[in-house]
């Protein structure tokens, strides 16, 4: 089976007293069965961190918004949990349901 997987880019700027340079990943990577598994990855010159998630019931296309929704709304590690959350929620509603899995 070929993995399908995608990612986008964030390079955030050095700004005295408010942030360092830093850059943030995020990706998506189908597994198969419908099952996602989403990706955050962060760095900065002294440190780095990264945490993924899966998701069952999502097709590529809905992937591929979701990875670009994190995106474009530059979702933070510390709150991008919650916000992959909220959205199977909101997607329960219009869709079959999306949901998380555990890490296996």
């Amino acid at each position: 089976m070929e993995l399908d997987r995608f990612s986008r880019h964030r390079t955030l700027s050095e700004l005295p007293y408010l942030q360092r340079a830093a850059r943030m990943e995020y990706t998506a990577a189908l597994e198969g069965e419908g099952i996602v598994r989403f990706g955050v990855y962060w760095e900065n010159s002294t440190d780095s961190r990264s945490d993924t998630l899966r998701i069952r019931g999502v097709s590529k296309e809905l992937a591929k918004s979701i990875l670009i929704f994190l995106y474009e709304n530059a979702v933070t590690m510390e709150s991008w949990r919650d916000v992959l959350e909220d959205a199977t929620v909101c997607l329960r509603e219009q869709m079959e349901a999306p949901q998380i899995l555990p890490e296996p």
